[in-house]
């Protein structure tokens, strides 16, 4: 009998140690923070399912009943967990599934359809348009000229180039083209699944990059833009986070409340940038490019509108003829008086709305200029009238 057969078969791999081993295959394709959420996530789930079970366990069935137990609320003796918990956690189970198939460990992805809960009015953290200007105004009251321009920078990048917290520490000088005055870009190497794209930079980025380069230059030799000028290492995570909480606190927001805190997030400045844009007339498509998402389902969920917007846009559809639009009585009285003295001085009326008193009064038809004091007085006159 040859030594083959007393080979005794492989031990089969159970799911504790197929979930680590996951992890371990996938520590370069994912970012840190990711990595560490999906191993506590299917650490969870093979909890639930059984460490000790075999991957053929994972059938239909068994994954629809996960996701009912994810979804149940605590009365009922479930978890109890959010829209927003149950869909990341999901998620987590399906790049397992994904990664077992192409370790051919399963001869199919077992992931059924499911319709994932309602977020409710949840939603995520959006950081307003007056909460990022009130930030950018108390970076002036940080201790350092260099801490200064560092805080208008990162909320500027954050707000107006709508690029994630990992692309912003990532950063490289080489990154940054300003060879050309009016097509100043930024080249973002570094994007979420390794995609690269192209962000233009609006002025205000290129004044406040301008600004800091002024003082990062003095002794600085690393290659990633936010470094500190007198050290040679690049601005982490946690400093990045408290940079950014300091600012919040100088801005006299109330950080002891959990909303407010998430508002003054990286994320949720990207967020506010994008539904700012959307508000000010950016096309979606153009939104999608900037903020580097593969699918526009994405760019939509990141534009927010709020009651305000509901109810200026109310009138933008009808069925019969346009609404005329609101007269504003001040303009209308403005130019009857500018109509009387044109009237009185024999000048045409004026096609536009009527000169203040401190600006230079409209020559007559036949060249002559009239007296600024003179029509003042008449203003005046008629006004009065």
């Amino acid at each position: 009998m040859s030594d083959d057969a007393h080979k005794s078969p492989a031990p089969e791999r159970m799911m504790e140690s197929l979930v680590e081993e996951c992890m371990e295959a996938s520590r370069r394709g994912l970012k840190p923070t990711s990595h560490k959420n999906y191993r506590w996530y299917l650490r969870c789930f093979a909890r639930w399912i059984g460490p000790d079970c075999p991957p053929q366990v994972l059938t239909r069935a068994r994954l629809l009943a996960y996701f009912d137990y994810l979804c149940l609320p605590k009365a009922k003796g479930g978890p109890g967990y959010k829209g927003r918990t149950v869909c990341a956690k999901w998620m987590g189970v399906a790049f397992l599934c994904k990664w077992l198939v192409k370790e051919k460990i399963l001869p199919r992805n077992p992931m059924p359809k499911v319709k994932m809960p309602d977020f409710g009015d949840e939603g995520q953290p959006v950081t307003t348009l007056a909460e990022a200007m009130a930030l950018l105004a108390a970076c002036e009251s940080l201790k350092t000229e260099y801490r200064r321009k560092l805080g208008q920078l990162v909320i500027m990048l954050l707000y107006v180039g709508q690029i994630r917290r990992s692309e912003l520490l990532s950063i490289r000088m080489q990154d940054l083209d300003m060879s050309d005055p009016e097509r100043p870009i930024l080249t973002v190497y570094f994007g979420k699944g390794g995609k690269s794209r192209k962000v233009p930079l609006s002025d205000e980025c290129v004044e406040a990059l301008r600004q800091y380069l002024a003082l990062r230059f003095l002794d600085c030799q690393h290659e990633n833009l936010l470094a500190h000028p007198n050290r040679q290492w690049r601005l982490a995570e946690y400093a990045l986070y408290s940079l950014l909480k300091e600012i919040s606190g100088l801005a006299g927001f109330d950080l002891s409340d959990e909303r407010t805190q998430k508002r003054m997030k990286p994320h949720a400045m990207r967020r506010g940038g994008a539904s700012a844009g959307a508000r000010s007339g950016i096309d979606v498509a153009t939104i999608q490019k900037n903020l580097g998402h593969a699918d526009i389902k994405t760019t939509m969920l990141y534009i927010q509108s709020d009651l305000d917007d509901q109810i200026a846009a109310r009138n933008q559809v009808t069925l019969g003829k346009k609404p005329e639009p609101k007269v504003d009585p001040e303009i209308e009285q403005a130019k009857r008086i500018a109509e009387m003295v044109a009237a009185r001085l024999g000048l045409a009326a004026p096609a536009g709305p009527a000169l203040a008193a401190s600006e230079t009064p409209p020559a007559a038809e036949t060249g002559s200029v009239i007296d600024r004091e003179k029509l003042i007085e008449l203003l005046k006159t008629m006004e009065g009238l």
